[in-house]
């Protein structure tokens, strides 16, 4: 492993992930980009779920709410992001399978999952687009996918949002509930400074058509893309025939 390697893994580890689990997953925004992103799947009782790049897994608990009788696995390179999603299901009283594996090259067996699950990976990866050959590769035909990927032109109307809802909660006296949102999105911008040098302008940020010609030229037929108004991310979703 090279030392830029190192350091980026050793910054996931140490600074981002904990940041990202105090700071960003509790924000509005967030939630709601996360949930509209899970409803798109239809959960089946025994069904296998493979969440890519799970990080610390704050996804983990809204599945399990949608349905607990589902085999789920969460991958990422970090072990300790996969320690922490271990311990959010186990407060809900589920035990899921954690693997340390790279996107880019899943140790997995062809067509072995009926969901797939992707949020905030993309844009982070060296090539998004053989991550995604990857994932449609170990999805079940007639299985399900959502991933998401950066445009680059959210921060603005994001921000917005953030204070919109702060806004909200002062006015509701949810004083405990703004001030998380204020230090939340303060510590999230400390966390994505350097996380930002990895995310590649021109190749990880995308537009409706580079997205769809992506997508088209892996040989993708049936998938919505729609763009979230806020994080302004677009949202890949769909079926494998």
């Amino acid at each position: 492993m090279t030392l830029g390697k190192k350091l980026m893994q050793w910054y996931f580890n140490f600074l981002y992930n904990p940041l990202y689990d105090f700071a960003v997953a509790p924000i509005s925004p967030y939630q709601r980009l996360q949930k509209e992103c899970i409803d798109k799947l239809q959960f089946n009782s025994g069904d296998s779920v493979l969440c890519v790049g799970v990080g610390t897994g704050n996804e983990i608990p809204r599945i399990i709410e949608r349905n607990r009788d589902l085999h789920i696995v969460g991958l990422d390179t970090s072990p300790v992001a996969l320690l922490r999603a271990q311990k959010k299901a186990m407060r809900y009283g589920k035990e899921i399978n954690t693997l340390q594996m790279d996107a880019h090259r899943l140790e997995l067996p062809n067509e072995s999952f009926d969901k797939v699950i992707c949020i905030h990976v993309m844009g982070f990866l060296e090539n998004d687009k053989k991550a995604t050959g990857e994932i449609m590769r170990v999805l079940k035909r007639g299985g399900q996918f959502v991933i998401s990927y950066p445009t680059g032109t959210g921060s603005i109307r994001l921000a917005g949002e953030i204070a919109r809802d702060m806004c909200r909660d002062m006015r509701t006296g949810q004083w405990i509930g703004a001030v998380k949102q204020f230090f939340g999105t303060m510590l999230g911008g400390i966390a994505y400074t350097p996380a930002a040098s990895w995310v590649k302008p021109r190749d990880g940020f995308y537009s409706y058509e580079s997205l769809k010609n992506m997508l088209d030229n892996i040989g993708i037929v049936d998938y919505n893309i729609e763009e979230d108004k806020i994080y302004q991310d677009l949202v890949a979703h769909g079926q494998k025939k």
